[in-house]
């Protein structure tokens, strides 16, 4: 059965003892950037119950506003179900081969699985939100872990609103045009580079491709 966190969960991930308790050193790296980014998100609020049909409807109809609500009041939701998988990952793991990914790679994964949501969530669905997401960012998480061993690159944080643009650009121009967008033709709309473009392009088919 999929892991869906509840409330609880969610404020454990987020709170002090959970951010004190994180080792300094993870895979060989002391780094710091997982306690800022936890510590961060722990502040966004998330969208109140009734206000999410509103705010998806906004979303849908081309607001970035209400879509960047959504998905920021989601984050600590990732970091759940990213905590949730790697203890799942240490405990399965055999001594001679220790789980070789960090929590912050599989919220990275996640976060991707979460902006896949908003872009296709369909509030006229009878299934909520939090179980439609919990779905994509299980799917995100999972495409990444099968590329742990080969050759991942890890996404920084910030690269998840480029993402996220790139995807509804690349969306509204196939409605528009009734085919796909070149990376020059997104290069233009999104104004970056087409090199930048094709490295979004392929994170988003790679990691969170159905």
């Amino acid at each position: 059965m999929i892991y869906i966190p509840t409330q609880e969960d969610i404020e454990r991930v987020t709170s002090k003892e959970y951010i004190d308790a994180l080792p300094d050193v993870e895979n060989g790296i002391i780094d710091n950037a997982i306690r800022e980014y936890i510590l961060e998100v722990a502040t966004l609020p998330r969208p109140l119950p009734s206000s999410e049909p509103d705010l998806f409807k906004k979303a849908q109809a081309g607001d970035d506003d209400a879509r960047k609500q959504i998905v920021t009041g989601y984050l600590s939701f990732v970091i759940a179900i990213a905590d949730h998988i790697l203890l799942k990952l240490h405990q399965e793991a055999k001594p001679e081969k220790p789980a070789d990914v960090s929590l912050l790679d599989l919220i990275q994964e996640g976060n991707l699985g979460l902006t896949r949501a908003v872009e296709k969530f369909d509030p006229a669905h009878t299934v909520p939100f939090p179980q439609y997401a919990t779905w994509w960012i299980h799917q995100a998480i999972n495409r990444g872990l099968e590329h742990y061993g080969k050759c991942v690159t890890r996404i920084p944080v910030e690269l998840i609103n480029s993402i996220n643009d790139y995807v509804r650009a690349e969306r509204d121009f196939q409605k528009e045009h009734g085919r796909e967008a070149t990376d020059s033709e997104l290069s233009k709309i999104l104004s970056m580079p087409v090199e930048k473009v094709t490295k979004i392009r392929t994170i988003s088919e790679e990691t969170v491709e159905m």
